[in-house]
């Protein structure tokens, strides 16, 4: 069995248990050496409303105009190859929103890595409204990213501001005359926010100080790319966005005590300490399950006394 062989059973193993924490990836030499010497899919799509759309041709074939809808690929329907690789996307309770959004921006990859890896493709489009056939060659994935490049646009202004862009993982504006703010965060994370020269609660707390005091009508909070980080951070963002007290989790529980896999975790408390599991921090349920006493996420969260009442 080679190393894609075992990786695909792994892969679609862990896609099975539904939680995003989990994950399994490739040696890096092997995915350096499919980068250099992998031919793959000349284009790229975008999925709306359960539909493959050509949203970019790294080909030379005319034909693949933007836009044009995907209905097959060397003989097999969009809608069974869409299925066939959702088993290896990994996804919190396996939601579809988030398998259409990863094959969005990498179904070339995804279609290399677990389904096949031809030197030609058959592609079957609508464009038009006509139904047409064609045929184009695989291509290496340094001319994809070469050809990215090339067709890369600067964004069209879309309101009467413009956001700048940060490379910041927090970041701010205000636009006085729209009466708005824009709050960006790229990422939950402490240790990627502490690297970059931030402080997660010092740097939201200032920012809706500031919307208070220029009395800000309409906030607009974009976390686009964002997948999460450390606990707490999501709570403590909301708690400026209520005027209610509220809990994350209303329970936890676990299906045995002692949890079997815990010997080989390495969670640690806010003091940086291994957090041990016993008996009697849970109660036995009617079910038979157990339910954890005391944990953070189970105490209630105060809104702060500034907390942002308009438009969000």
């Amino acid at each position: 069995m080679t190393v894609a062989d075992f990786y695909k059973i792994v892969r679609r193993m862990i896609a099975a248990i539904g939680d995003l924490h989990l994950s399994t990836y490739l040696p890096p030499e092997f995915i350096a050496w499919q980068s250099r010497k992998g031919f793959f899919l000349p284009f790229d799509i975008t999925y709306a409303r359960g539909k493959a759309y050509v949203s970019a041709n790294h080909s030379k074939e005319p034909a693949l105009v933007t836009g044009s809808e995907l209905v097959g690929l060397n003989g097999q329907s969009i809608e069974l190859l869409t299925s066939y690789l959702f088993d290896y996307i990994i996804a919190d309770h396996n939601r579809k929103t988030t398998k259409y959004n990863t094959l969005s921006h990498h179904f070339p990859q995804y279609y290399h890595a677990y389904y096949d890896q031809p030197e030609w493709f058959e592609v079957e489009i609508v464009s038009g409204g006509k139904r047409k056939t064609v045929q184009v060659k695989a291509v290496s994935w340094s001319e994809i990213e070469q050809n990215r490049l090339r067709q890369a646009v600067p964004p069209r202004p879309i309101s009467p501001f413009q956001v700048m862009h940060s490379h910041k993982p927090l970041s701010s504006q205000f636009f006085p005359d729209e009466s708005t703010a824009v709050l960006q965060i790229k990422s939950f994370s402490d240790a990627l926010i502490r690297r970059n020269g931030q402080v997660y609660e010092r740097f939201i707390d200032s920012t809706f100080g500031e919307i208070a005091k220029r009395r800000i009508q309409h906030l607009i909070i974009d976390i686009r790319g964002n997948r999460g980080g450390s606990s707490g951070n999501g709570a403590y963002l909301f708690s400026h966005l209520t005027a209610h007290p509220f809990t994350v989790n209303q329970s936890m529980e676990a299906k045995s005590i002692p949890v079997k896999y815990w010997d080989f975790s390495d969670v640690k408390d806010s003091e940086g300490k291994p957090v041990v599991l016993r008996e009697e921090d849970f109660t036995r349920t009617k079910q038979g399950t157990y339910q954890i006493k005391e944990y953070s996420t189970l105490k209630p969260v105060n809104p702060k006394a500034n907390h942002f009442a308009n438009q969000v």
